[in-house]
């Protein structure tokens, strides 16, 4: 008979942000992702009071593995502050999600002004986290973990722990389809899935649907503003990440050659990828701090990181790097899980809409259980 493995969301179950999730495997206690929320430059975290105060964990000493699926916020802010409380764990993530880890804890500092004392603490927590590669396989004493690509952003991973009785994926966040820098998740064929754990932004939301024509219409009209009404276009698209996801687009239409000049934080991150090997840069893109050769011209901005004197027309383009719906059942019906538990959801837009579990029981190939999680709940899976 199974032994039950207690689960329990500590953050990012029913919404989108500070994903974390408690797993006890095979004899590890492990820890999915930590990831927080900023209000006001200020880092909330996961919360472990509930998990601390049940049957399944007394002390975060405890904590054997930490396993960080990509280098998103809403996955890493809290976890220079977990890595304190954990002493003893081991956490593991790829290379290119290090290094943009790294980039993202620099930013954390800055913000925080906590000058050379937090860069100390950065870097004896970035020595201590060890870099695994796709399709490695480590041992997790009682059950093992392999590394497998997400999709999604350049360094995602995607975990499949296994214990010789039965299989569970932690998908992070993923992606069917190619993106402009990264390929789709991959699941090795012939691989039987028992639990999947699975980030499903848009589990609730049936209508949602990834067309990758949407990007670059929206990049079209951008030259076209540029060109059109000869004036400057101030672009944002929120995460770092995607803003270099927006610039790889840019760089694909720009067939009139428009100048497209690049923040400050943007450059640094493409530098960061282009020294992992990445190719991004094209001669029409300039440093923003630099004078491009001709006006009108395109400005690719972050967050909060306008340029100072801006004249011309602001435009923010939205695009997600998530599944769509659809995208989501055709995942679940290849891994065939017997049982799903949907974390990362964004909440339904009405009460009328069928969720993917609605959908999927009305399928009769899919036999796959669903579980919505609720944070601070333990669930015996």
């Amino acid at each position: 008979m199974l032994k039950p493995a207690p689960f329990m969301a500590l953050g990012g179950a029913q919404r989108v942000g500070g994903s974390c999730y408690y797993l006890g495997f095979g004899g590890a206690r492990i820890l999915l992702d930590a990831g927080g929320t900023f209000c006001r430059g200020i880092v909330s975290g996961p919360r472990f009071c509930d998990l601390l105060g049940s049957p399944y964990l007394e002390s975060m000493k405890q904590i054997t593995h930490i396993f960080i699926s990509h280098a998103h916020n809403d996955h890493i802010a809290s976890l220079l502050s977990i890595m304190d409380e954990a002493p003893y764990a081991s956490v593991y993530m790829t290379d290119m999600t290090w290094q943009l880890t790294s980039f993202q804890i620099d930013k954390q500092i800055a913000n925080l002004k906590t000058g050379e004392i937090g860069s100390l603490a950065k870097q004896k927590h970035l020595d201590r986290i060890i870099r695994v590669h796709y399709m490695q396989t480590i041992d997790c004493g009682g059950s093992s973990a392999t590394f497998l690509p997400a999709g999604h952003i350049p360094g995602a991973m995607m975990v499949l722990l296994d214990d010789g009785d039965r299989r569970i994926l932690y998908t992070g966040d993923y992606s069917v389809k190619p993106t402009a820098m990264t390929g789709e998740c991959y699941i090795p064929e012939n691989t039987d899935i028992d639990t999947m754990i699975m980030c499903a932004l848009h589990a609730k939301n049936p209508f949602r649907a990834w067309n990758a024509n949407d990007l670059a219409k929206e990049v079209q009209i951008v030259f076209q503003i540029a060109q059109n009404h000869n004036v400057n276009v101030l672009c944002s698209a929120g995460q770092l990440t995607k803003s270099v996801e927006l610039l790889v687009a840019m760089d694909e239409a720009n067939i009139a050659h428009i100048p497209i000049r690049i923040t400050p934080s943007i450059m640094k991150m493409v530098e960061l990828m282009e020294r992992s090997g990445m190719r991004i840069l094209t001669a029409d893109n300039y440093d923003s701090r630099a004078k491009p050769p001709r006006e009108p011209c395109v400005i690719l901005s972050s967050d909060g990181e306008n340029p100072l004197g801006f004249r011309g027309i602001e435009k923010r383009i939205d695009f997600s790097l998530h599944d769509d719906f659809e995208g989501m059942k055709s995942f679940i019906r290849q891994a065939n899980p017997r049982q799903a538990i949907m974390v990362h959801c964004a909440p339904a837009r009405n009460e009328y809409e069928d969720t993917i579990e609605q959908v999927l029981l009305r399928d009769p190939d899919c036999q796959t259980q669903f579980i919505f999680p609720e944070e601070g709940s333990a669930y015996l899976i």
